[in-house]
């Protein structure tokens, strides 16, 4: 995909089309028209979902070695420390070690700011129109996602297993796979030790240990089939959304 100003991609044939209304030229009619478009679909992808379950995904992989040398998966749930603790403390069914995902922020990435929309332009070939058409939409936004992962164990050794291949997971970050992007990074920010030294009378000793992970990914626009007639086609996003065709 090329990211760099849609000017340099465009054909003579092509810029021809887009009309000179004023001194900022085809580049900018074509930047209004995707802006004035995008603004106007309501389109509510699953991004934030698809960013959760690859954590999941990944962290499910996790296991533990028992004394008679037997493997153990260590089950990842969804949700946030408070409300898998008390479902430990009320489900008998509920057992140890398990690891739990939350989503905890979302922040901008600075470093990757744009102060005036950029369009992203590439070819792609229309197996039903048999040649290669053009697709624009603006460059994804840059965002980061804080997430903490949670695991509680009832042995130290437990942990300490659960800690080593979270450690090799990162080194030092780890891809991101979901239907939006494979290009983000995943990064183990730090590790926080959130065990009780001392546990009450009847109860057994939790040992918790805290992950604290950072997706570096980007948020996508929607895309647009341009024309060499300057109307969009049809709109639709990475990820399986898909929107019928219109013209403005």
């Amino acid at each position: 995909m090329t990211t760099s100003s849609i000017i340099t991609t465009l054909t003579e044939t092509e810029l021809d089309a887009y009309p000179n209304g004023s001194d900022l030229g085809p580049e900018y009619y074509v930047r209004q028209l995707i802006l004035e478009y995008t603004r106007k679909e309501s389109v509510i992808t699953s991004f934030y979902a698809d960013q959760l379950r690859n954590i999941l995904s990944i962290f499910n992989s996790i296991v533990i070695q028992l004394p008679d040398q037997s493997i153990k998966s260590v089950k990842c749930v969804p949700g946030s420390p408070e409300r898998t603790i008390g479902k430990f403390n009320k489900d008998t069914l509920t057992v140890l070690p398990i690891l739990s995902v939350e989503q905890t922020g979302t922040s901008d990435e600075a470093d990757n700011r744009r102060y005036n929309p950029l369009i992203s332009a590439q070819k792609v070939w229309d197996a039903e129109k048999q040649r290669a058409v053009r697709v624009v939409s603006l460059v994804p936004k840059a965002v980061s996602i804080d997430y903490d992962v949670t695991a509680w164990t009832k042995f130290k050794e437990d942990m300490d297993q659960i800690t080593e291949q979270v450690q090799r997971m990162f080194n030092p970050s780890m891809d991101v796979n979901t239907p939006f992007t494979k290009y983000g990074k995943i990064f183990l920010n730090s590790e926080t030790n959130m065990s009780t030294t001392e546990a009450a009378d009847g109860d057994d000793r939790l040992l918790m240990k805290v992950f604290n992970l950072k997706v570096e990914t980007h948020i996508p626009y929607p895309k647009f089939l341009m024309t060499s007639t300057g109307k969009i086609e049809r709109i639709y996003l990475e990820g399986g959304i898909y929107k019928e065709p219109r013209t403005i």
